[in-house]
């Protein structure tokens, strides 16, 4: 029963062996197809790639190529985003509470008081815009707990209605807070805001797709040397 158990492991260690050994010679083939389908279709603009020994840069020259062929008409379209969205919905919850926020920040207290003023300032939205434009400020949407102590508190801990926040005083600076909306655990991300991070999704899927098409058409058309 030993010499049986042993031998059974033997096989075992062999075989593993064998499939590692045609794995790479497998991507040895590949690379080798991808290098000599570059060169001969002119894509290599770079002569010294042809007497190059490289094999790093042969392999990059070969992946180039290949990302060269299988990008070609790739399209995605809003139905497939709205359809990866409605598929995988459960994927967009929000798993902690958020706040969509402007965040202004100041060394100094009297800059941050003038933003309070410029904000609050009622009927003045030009006022406003010019202060967003000037500071380049875009909303942002924070979850709890990736904030510093002195906001963490104002945004999730208060139980305040007020928009308009600040100055808040942190060893970084002053800090303003202009609140837009809230979120709880558990309510859905609009598509609004994941819509390029989808549309990447199935162009990448696309992508991996295609590219083992391609691959294995030049697989099939190059001779193997």
């Amino acid at each position: 029963m030993l010499f049986v158990f042993m031998s059974q492991g033997c096989n075992r260690s062999a075989d593993s062996f064998e499939r590692e050994a045609q794995n790479v010679k497998n991507q040895s083939i590949e690379e080798n197809t991808l290098y000599r389908n570059a060169l001969s279709s002119g894509f290599n603009m770079d002569a010294s790639f042809k007497s190059s020994s490289d094999s790093f840069q042969k392999r990059l020259l070969g992946l180039r190529y290949l990302r060269y062929l299988a990008i070609e008409n790739i399209t995605v379209s809003k139905e497939e985003v709205f359809a990866y969205y409605k598929k995988e919905i459960s994927g967009f919850r929000r798993i902690k509470n958020q706040v969509k926020v402007y965040h202004l920040y100041t060394y100094k207290k009297s800059e941050a008081e003038g933003y309070i003023q410029s904000l609050s300032s009622a009927g003045k939205k030009n006022e406003k815009n010019e202060l967003f434009l000037k500071y380049k400020i875009q909303p942002r949407t924070v979850s709890s707990g990736e904030l510093i102590p002195e906001l963490e508190k104002v945004l999730f801990q208060q139980k305040s209605k007020k928009r308009l926040h600040g100055p808040i005083k942190s060893i970084k600076g002053y800090h303003v807070l202009f609140i837009l909306e809230r979120f709880s655990t558990g309510t859905v991300v609009p598509i609004e805001e994941v819509y390029d991070e989808i549309y990447q999704r199935v162009f990448q899927k696309k992508y991996a797709l295609k590219s083992l098409h391609v691959l294995d058409s030049l697989l099939n058309h190059t001779p193997y040397i």
